[in-house]
């Protein structure tokens, strides 16, 4: 018997002994002599195995009973099956099975007997060790990416059955095959029900293949960056008992190369705005980390005494010019003097500076407003706190006389948080989020607004209780609005006050007029703002035209300055500009570097337009220069550009229409 897969069998042999009137004769015995064969056993049991065993046989007896109820001796007995492929049987009676089944063995002698056979596997059960098992592979997957399995038959009575032949089989090729051996090969990921099978007997057990990694831990320190940025990020890998795993290494992959791309190190280059995926993979495991990157552009600048300051996307902090004081907020990296004209500008000399937009240094803020003037500047960060870096010759640093320096400082506040910000000649002031007023640093006018006229190393409250809508710190004098009303403070020797009177004040007074402004800004000596309808308004030091009034003479009262509606207005040293509908850029004052933008030099009380042809959606007046943004997301600048002021990475010139600011480090 060579059935394909049969497993072990069980034989049920069922004998019904039985004579018939009719059947061969026997030589030499009358047949009238018999009167019955009689078989034995009558009923057996034959449990045969695939492979045929020489005692898988079933000895059968035969009598011949004569008339008197005795044997007859010597009696011959023909045997026979009725279905050969099941069982054949010798001319001795010996029944050897040929397949799985049942037939009908005859004993005949003149009569006949029959039994019944029904051949079966001898296995009962079938056992796949182990059962199961997992390949962990890594990619590629190689030869020794196996492991082996192991079958055993077993009988009714729970003994192996030696010598049984099995048929393998894997119910997934695509994930695992199997040999005649029982050998598995991984092929891919997955699960798979590897089967062994004998006769109508199976035995099966499941085969995982797996990552030789079990999960991937990647990490960026940023999900939000600004084009040409270099992000480092790191990936761990992680076993099957959630631990890392030494050794390892990954390949790391960019989704969107134009973008950004990125190394074996997991270290990424930001090429442009845009968003890309990073995926670091180890063996067939693999992690992603999705990464957006800005355009690096500022969203505020704010111009001082011969530099700028001003914030990108996500609040990052850049300062260029002159930086002697610790202005820039961060080490200067190039050298500047003043060579024409000679020993006016700043005494002489040589001063430290920065030609283009440098990043802060110290600790990574982000900055939602800024502000600069003199020698100091500061900004309120995201969480609502105040940061000030350059001179603290007066307190301006606002960190409790701990001295300034070239990185943002924390102003001490106890309990306060900020939302706007202003930087005068030596003293700064914000509002917090009730809008109330606080003031520190240099207070020799009585700009701290606190009735004393004592310098304060911290924000102390503006006198008065007023809650104000926006605030402005000049040279030595601060304004406000409140409800409307503009309200100063401080030196008033030039009318910078508005009151009609050049009697300073250390406390807020109302600047005279019906006028209802909802934007101001304090210059050098002179005050500029805006009503709701557009229309701009100066008054205070007028000798340059930076009042924008006819004559030299300072202007005492809040004086129309015309030339159409406004949106935003900035009073620098000795000049003032401001910004009309449509994006276009108006300035008046003093014009000795050509910080006007009207592409000459000269100064001017008349309103006159920026030159170049550029939209804006901001300006800010300095001491020698303004700069504003630009609709088409670039920053320019105009006026003095002897120390780097322009942020062109040039120096030592001036330039009377706007310049094209480098791009921020």
């Amino acid at each position: 018997m060579r059935h394909a897969a049969m497993i072990g069998a069980l034989c049920v042999v069922c004998f019904t002994a039985c004579s018939e009137e009719t059947g061969p004769n026997v030589s030499g015995v009358p047949s009238l002599n018999i009167t019955k064969v009689v078989v034995s056993p009558t009923l057996d049991t034959l449990f045969v195995a695939d492979t045929l065993r020489s005692t898988d046989r079933l000895q059968m007896s035969a009598q011949v009973i004569g008339h008197t109820g005795t044997p007859i001796s010597g009696a011959k007995v023909a045997w026979a099956s009725s279905s050969p492929e099941v069982a054949v049987v010798t001319e001795d009676g010996v029944v050897i099975p040929t397949g799985y089944g049942s037939t009908v063995i005859t004993a005949s002698a003149d009569k006949v007997a029959k039994a019944t056979i029904v051949v079966m596997p001898a296995a009962r059960t079938i056992v796949v060790t182990p059962g199961s098992d997992t390949i962990f592979v890594e990619d590629p997957m190689a030869a020794r990416d196996t492991v082996r399995f192991k079958a055993t038959a077993y009988d009714e009575t729970g003994a192996a059955i030696a010598g049984v032949a099995f048929a393998w089989a894997s119910t997934a090729t695509g994930t695992a095959t199997i040999n005649g051996a029982g050998v598995v090969l991984a092929r891919g990921l997955g699960t798979v029900s590897v089967t062994a099978t004998s006769g109508d007997r199976q035995g099966t057990a499941s085969v995982r293949v797996a990552s030789m990694v079990k999960a991937i831990q990647i990490a960026s320190p940023v999900t939000m960056v600004l084009a040409r940025d270099t992000v480092q990020m790191t990936a761990t890998a992680l076993g099957y008992d959630d631990k890392p795993m030494g050794g390892r290494t990954f390949v790391w992959t960019s989704s969107n190369p134009a973008v950004a791309t990125v190394d074996g190190t997991g270290r990424a280059i930001f090429l442009r705005a845009g968003t890309a995926t990073f995926t670091a993979k180890s063996a067939f495991t693999t992690s992603a980390v999705t990464v957006t990157a800005l355009e690096r552009q500022f969203q505020r600048v704010s111009s001082g005494d011969d530099f700028t300051c001003g914030f990108t996307n996500l609040g990052r902090g850049y300062c260029w010019g002159v930086g002697e004081a610790g202005q820039l907020a961060t080490a200067a990296d190039s050298s500047c003097f003043d060579g024409y004209p000679p020993e006016t500008l700043r005494g002489g000399g040589r001063f430290p500076c920065t030609l283009a937009p440098k990043r802060f240094a110290g600790p990574a803020l982000e900055f939602t407003a800024i502000d600069a003037d003199s020698l100091s500047a500061c900004g309120i960060t995201k969480d609502r706190l105040v940061y000030c870096w350059g001179s603290d010759a007066s307190g301006q640093i606002g960190n409790g006389a701990k001295g300034g320096g070239a990185q943002p400082t924390l102003a001490t506040v106890a309990q306060e948080r900020f939302d706007s910000i202003t930087v005068g000649g030596a003293h700064a002031c914000a509002l917090n989020l009730a809008r109330q007023a606080f003031c520190w640093g240099n207070d020799g006018s009585g700009q701290l607004g606190d009735n004393r006229l004592v310098n304060s190393t911290t924000p102390i409250p503006v006198i008065g209780g007023r809650t104000f809508s926006a605030i402005s710190a000049g040279q030595s004098h601060t304004c406000g609005i409140s409800n409307g009303q503009a309200f100063c403070w401080g030196r008033n020797n030039v009318g910078q006050l508005g009151t009609g009177t050049t009697t300073g004040s250390q406390v807020p007074v109302a600047v005279a007029g019906s006028q209802a402004f909802v934007a101001i800004s304090a210059g050098g000596d002179h005050t500029c703002a805006l009503t709701a309808a557009g229309e701009a308004f100066c008054w205070g030091e007028n000798d340059l035209g930076q009042a924008g009034a006819a004559g030299i003479l300072p202007v005492l009262t809040p004086a129309a300055v015309g030339g159409g509606s406004y949106s935003q207005i900035s009073a620098g040293e000795n000049h003032t500009c401001a910004l009309a509908a449509g994006g276009a850029v108006s300035c008046w004052g003093e014009n000795t570097w050509g910080q006007l933008g009207n592409g000459s030099v000269g100064s001017s009380a008349g309103v006159g337009a920026v030159t170049g042809g550029v939209a804006f959606k901001s300006v800010t007046a300095g001491s020698n220069h303004s700069c504003g943004l630009g609709t088409d997301g670039e920053t320019y600048c105009w006026g003095s550009n002897v120390f780097g002021t322009l942020g062109n990475e040039l120096q030592a010139a001036y330039r009377a229409s706007p310049q094209k600011v480098a791009a921020p480090r």
